[in-house]
């Protein structure tokens, strides 16, 4: 897979139809919130985005922009990333592991006043833990111990133009 044909962008209410379609597998389902429940709880200060390719979206992810409010681990304006996912369908072609190593850039152009994004990802998850690391997330050998699937590792991306 070619990973200059990954783009990131912000939701539009037309991507809707593809949007509501993504999912993940079954194995997955346990480490990040599906559409709906993203979707029925909007929370003002969360920006949706979407992970596209040649095949139309095949991602998605959601930019906490007071993800320091609700998390301590969090450094004071620092964002935070929500269910970051690629659908089942399209999982295994390189389209996690090319957005994430965008997601500099991207917040960057995009939120300007952002210096660093923080994550947590399940102790569990190994792909998802490789593909942060590959990325340029650095585990900051502190965990997360209220996730409803056992204890996570917090991640943060330093954040550059």
């Amino acid at each position: 897979m070619n990973t200059n044909k990954v783009a990131l962008r912000l939701y539009q209410p037309d991507d809707w139809p593809a949007v509501n379609r993504l999912s993940v597998g079954r194995s997955q389902q346990k480490y990040v919130a599906t559409i709906d429940e993203l979707f029925r709880k909007p929370r003002v200060h969360w920006r949706y985005h979407v992970i596209e390719s040649n095949p139309g979206i095949v991602g998605f992810f959601c930019l906490d922009l007071r993800y320091w409010v609700e998390y301590d681990f969090a450094r004071h304006g620092e964002f935070g990333i929500r269910s970051f996912f690629i659908d089942r369908h399209h999982q295994g072609h390189g389209y996690a592991r090319a957005a994430v190593k965008q997601l500099s850039g991207f917040i960057a152009a995009h939120y300007p006043e952002c210096h660093s994004v923080c994550l947590t990802v399940n102790c569990q998850n190994h792909s998802a833990y490789r593909c942060y690391e590959t990325g340029g997330f650095q585990d900051t050998d502190m965990l997360y111990l209220g996730g409803k699937v056992g204890p996570q590792h917090i991640m943060r991306l330093k954040v550059s133009g």
